[in-house]
């Protein structure tokens, strides 16, 4: 699931900046997941940054005591240091770097109209190979979603929900569907879009996408 629409992030450029929530958007994102997500989840894993992790957290909590709105008791600071969430008896959230947006490196909080023309089109023409200053190149974060998707690939038959990012999310896509650079581009992911894929030796799925 990508997380939902972060504060002041209207013409931001943002990957790792760690960008707040609104509250009542952050419920509602957490009920909306519970009441589509299986009954069973073997697993929750989020990226570390706090729009993605609150969710895993809310969601963790709403399976361990059930209730028609998450509020305020389960939210963490966005400061805070967790590594382990230990919300539920049977879950917890684990946070993994690998599931992180693609980082912007010096662009970072920046305004996209801010960052020098020249310097954007130079990027955007080789962005897979080539990162902003400071950052990672597409095949950088490419390469780490590859290596977390190799690792639930080895959970036979776990039912794993990862709250992540649309980087993220493009990436497996393309890998599962074997897009090209410019394929990848065309699938729209909306906040809160939500992508089920079956991972398997045998070949993988996508088994679809669900926007709230």
């Amino acid at each position: 699931m990508r997380h939902p629409r972060p504060l002041g992030s209207d013409g931001l450029c943002y990957g790792r900046a760690d960008l707040d929530v609104d509250r009542r958007e952050l419920d509602q994102a957490v009920w909306h997941l519970d009441q589509v997500l299986p009954a069973e989840i073997d697993q929750i894993v989020s990226s570390p940054l706090s729009r993605c992790r609150l969710v895993a957290a809310g969601l963790a909590a709403a399976r361990d005591r059930p209730a028609p709105l998450p509020t305020a008791p389960w939210i963490c600071p966005a400061t805070s240091p967790i590594t382990t969430h230990p919300l539920a008896d049977r879950l917890t959230v684990e946070l993994d770097e690998r599931l992180t947006e693609l980082d912007f490196g010096d662009w970072e909080s920046r305004r996209w109209d801010d960052i020098d023309a020249g310097d954007l089109n130079a990027w955007s023409q080789a962005y897979d190979r080539q990162p902003p200053p400071g950052g990672e190149s597409w095949n950088q974060m490419r390469e780490r979603v590859s290596d977390f998707l190799d690792q639930c690939r080895r959970r036979d038959s776990a039912t794993v929900v990862a709250v992540t990012h649309s980087g993220v999310i493009r990436a497996t896509l393309a890998q599962i569907l074997d897009l090209t650079l410019t394929a990848m581009w065309r699938i729209d992911l909306p906040f809160e879009v939500m992508a089920e894929v079956r991972l398997a030796d045998q070949g993988d799925q996508l088994l679809g996408l669900r926007a709230r």
